[in-house]
């Protein structure tokens, strides 16, 4: 019942949140499909309180992959489901609209190609969520941010990583041109990267002792991708800090405590901003 309990508060504490945003109701990269009848579980195990059911073609936003379970978002509900449950619905033109030739008058963002049509607002929406000081030093040190319906991982020069999607890169940076390169299938994608420019720009901050220690311990109840490295699991925590803060506050505080002071410090580093 205290797993449950905890549940009801995220539920609430959340819908509070969003009734004050008037951003983009959801910053989710992925849509989900319920693929058959399945439990709402209050934690990623089996053994967790059963929340209710949940019905096959089920629309769900899909907030985290973790290895057995996904951290799902439905009306407002907040559980987890297991994977072999769900699937992703990766008809992109249903979620951004038709392709077409779309412009930017944004200073910080270029497009290139027939992108769908609302991909650029959703990207822009993104990068708007994202803390202000993260934006100044991000477009005071030169970068710009590039969306193209071409793979990403080719586009990029000297790519640092990349972030993966179904079948191909969502996005990456490429630090040699200053540029992040977003797939207009995943414009969302671009808060995980400039998780990875706030992470560099601190000097590697995932790579600090105490954060190195956090990875180790933290990194599974974020997502599956998150534990790939320090770097991923920060990126991921810096994705859910921005997107989901008090889902992100219940589900591993001291991720979030990490995030919030890397956050509060970047106006503080010398000569940088």
């Amino acid at each position: 019942m205290k797993r449950k309990r905890l549940f009801s508060l995220v539920t609430v504490c959340m819908l509070l949140l969003l009734s004050d945003r008037t951003v983009c109701a959801s910053c989710a990269e992925e849509k989900g499909v319920i693929r058959s009848e399945t439990g709402l579980y209050a934690a990623a195990d089996y053994e967790a309180d059963e929340l209710g059911k949940i019905g096959p073609g089920t629309k769900v936003d899909v907030l985290s992959v973790l290895s057995e379970f996904v951290l799902i978002k439905e009306n407002g509900r907040y559980a987890y489901v297991p994977c072999k449950s769900l699937y992703i619905d990766a008809d992109y033109e249903k979620h951004y609209g038709k392709k077409k030739a779309c412009g930017s008058t944004h200073p910080v963002l270029v497009t290139e190609g027939r992108l769908f049509e609302n991909a650029v607002e959703t990207l822009l929406l993104a990068y708007h969520r994202i803390p202000e000081r993260i934006r100044e030093a991000f477009e005071a040190g030169g970068f710009r941010i590039k969306m193209t319906e071409w793979d990403v991982a080719e586009e990029a020069y000297a790519p640092y990583g990349g972030y993966w999607g179904i079948g191909r890169i969502k996005a990456v940076t490429d630090y040699e041109r200053k540029m992040i390169y977003v797939n207009d299938e995943w414009p969302n994608a671009v808060i995980h990267e400039m998780g990875h420019f706030l992470n560099d720009f601190l000097g590697m901050y995932s790579s600090r002792p105490e954060n190195r220690e956090l990875f180790h311990r933290e990194a599974g109840k974020i997502s599956l991708y998150a534990s790939s490295n320090d770097r991923e699991y920060f990126a991921e925590a810096f994705r859910l800090y921005v997107t989901e803060p008090v889902l992100l506050g219940l589900i591993s505080p001291e991720s979030f405590a990490m995030v919030e002071k890397a956050v509060r410090s970047i106006a503080s580093v010398p000569g940088r901003c």
